[in-house]
């Protein structure tokens, strides 16, 4: 390969030639560094706004309804019945000892008023029926314990006995409420009823003396 020699003399008398391919290097590499500063230099990534997640409130619970009480039940109202053995009914006075107002028949609804007076040796309690208010002797007012489970239907009354066909305790007058059934039996004439009467006692009635109220 043929050598370029290169007189220095030449060049030193040419000044201008050095500084022209001194400075074209220069500018050069100042091209080269910027592309590859452009190159290897990493770019700004734009920063995405995050957005702060909010916070979601816990849902609030609904607080159930509270129950209403049960309405009170009712208190019933006394089953409170006039019943005088060996007679039809009672006398409503107008005053202890005093005059009639009117006779209440057996097993008849009287209404008490909270009122006791003694007279005669005996209690009197003030008592409203139909419209009159009065006083009933204590002997002839009863408070059933339940609704009767009978009462005597026959216009004639029924007698209340100590066995089928046997001696007569007393006379059950047409009304008059039966406490309690407590058995039933049959002979070849009748059927008869072991009942309960409102003063306690209990007998024999023929069956079908007895209805429903």
């Amino acid at each position: 390969m043929p050598q370029i020699e290169i007189d220095m003399r030449e060049l030193q008398k040419r000044p201008g030639c050095l500084i022209g391919i001194g400075a074209g290097s220069v500018v050069l590499v100042l091209a080269l560094v910027a592309l590859f500063s452009s190159l290897f230099t990493p770019r700004a990534v734009a920063e995405v706004p995050t957005s702060t997640p909010t916070a979601t409130p816990a849902p609030t619970a609904t607080p159930l309804p509270t129950p209403l009480p049960p309405p009170p039940t009712p208190t019933p109202e006394p089953d409170i019945r006039i019943w005088m053995p060996d007679a039809v009914g009672a006398y409503l006075l107008e005053a202890p000892g005093g005059a009639i107002l009117i006779q209440i028949p057996n097993g008849e609804h009287v209404r008490l008023l909270d009122e006791v007076q003694p007279y005669g040796g005996v209690n009197w309690l003030s008592a409203s029926y139909l419209g009159n208010d009065g006083w009933l002797v204590e002997q002839a007012v009863f408070t059933l314990p339940a609704p009767p489970a009978a009462v005597v239907t026959s216009q004639d009354g029924a007698f209340l006995r100590t066995a089928p066909f046997g001696q007569v305790i007393t006379w059950l007058s047409p009304g008059s409420p039966i406490i309690k059934i407590l058995e039933e039996v049959e002979d070849e004439t009748y059927t008869w009823a072991h009942v309960v009467v409102p003063d306690g006692r209990d007998g024999w009635v023929a069956r079908f003396l007895l209805g429903d109220e």
